[in-house]
């Protein structure tokens, strides 16, 4: 009999955002710092490129340049023609770690210098913002090497939350010079949809343990399944609705068992759900990229800008969504 997959995903209590002190405080600093910035760069994860925008950033960046990276493009299926289709001004899929993509983008901001009349002579100021964990500070290291043949200057991790504060500018390129900041991840700032905070969880944009590894184990092997992609964990299991029966498999192929031989399903889902978050188990992408994806997701956003309205008064200041 042909395996089937299932449509609809188990209802699991998640939580319903992850938007920090520090994000706040993030948001505060952009709007002092945008006087000295000639261009932003904003950084989107290719594996989830709808559920890591971020619209906040429509409002903190007003008018200001920007060009917006997809990063890690080496673990997702995210195709340039998809970018085009959106019409989403000035896009590009990118590796964080490639000496070539960070030459590119240096090119791209000493060009500014020599185009712009008005360009500063202390040279040309870049500003990285993002979702937490999408890679601002390996861009940031890898522009740094490419640009001046230097070591990394901030510190990097698997996990979000390394960067906590908006950094001093560091220089990148000379001759002539760019300088750029680094910024710490900001989350969402309204609750979000149970699938949004599944693929933020699964692709690591938030903490470890925030969703239960079991749980993400789920989700992926759930959109896997709709993706038609058991390949992507045949060597575990065949396809599967089960995530037990995945976990199982994973248990023994990776030698994670118990006291008597049993398999160890919860430190092999923390095993899978780590492979995912570090992007070991193959190239992927958690949204629907299709034009009617992207209608859909605008729609969420708007709505989930209305429900910050109660009783008719707006809870905080200006509306961070600009449709």
């Amino acid at each position: 009999m042909a395996f089937v997959a299932r449509t609809a995903f188990p209802h699991y209590r998640l939580p319903n955002s992850y938007f920090l002190g520090h994000h706040q405080t993030t948001i505060k600093a952009l709007h002092a710092l945008l006087a000295d910035i000639d261009i932003v760069y904003e950084v989107r994860d290719s594996r989830a490129p709808l559920a890591t925008r971020n619209p906040l950033f429509e409002q903190a960046l007003g008018r200001r340049p920007r060009i917006v990276l997809y990063s890690k493009s080496d673990l997702s299926t995210l195709q340039p023609e998809t970018l085009a289709e959106w019409n989403d001004g000035e896009a590009q899929l990118i590796s964080c770690r490639s000496t070539a993509d960070a030459r590119g983008l240096i090119s791209r901001a000493q060009a500014f210098s020599a185009s712009t009349p008005a360009a500063p002579s202390s040279g040309t100021r870049l500003l990285v913002v993002g979702m937490p964990n999408v890679g601002k500070s390996t861009l940031l290291n890898s522009l740094r090497r490419a640009g001046l043949n230097r070591a990394k200057a901030v510190r990097t991790g698997g996990t979000p939350g390394v960067t906590r504060r908006v950094e001093t500018a560091v220089k990148i390129a000379a001759d002539p010079d760019v300088y750029l900041y680094d910024t710490p991840g900001v989350f969402l700032p309204h609750k979000v949809d149970t699938d949004t905070m599944l693929t933020m969880a699964t692709i690591g944009c938030v903490k470890p343990g925030l969703v239960a590894p079991y749980i993400v184990c789920d989700y992926v092997l759930f959109r896997l399944n709709l993706a038609g992609a058991h390949d992507m964990y045949a060597r575990y299991s065949p396809p599967t609705n089960s995530v037990d029966e995945l976990l199982e498999g994973i248990a023994a192929r990776t030698n994670k068992l118990s006291r008597g031989g049993r398999p160890d399903t919860d430190a092999a889902a923390i095993y899978y759900a780590d492979r995912w978050r570090q992007g070991k188990e193959g190239a992927f992408c958690f949204d629907d990229t299709s034009v009617a994806g992207l209608a859909a997701w605008t729609a969420r956003a708007l709505q989930s800008s209305a429900d910050r309205w109660t009783g008719g008064k707006h809870r905080g200041r200006g509306s961070w969504w600009r449709g």
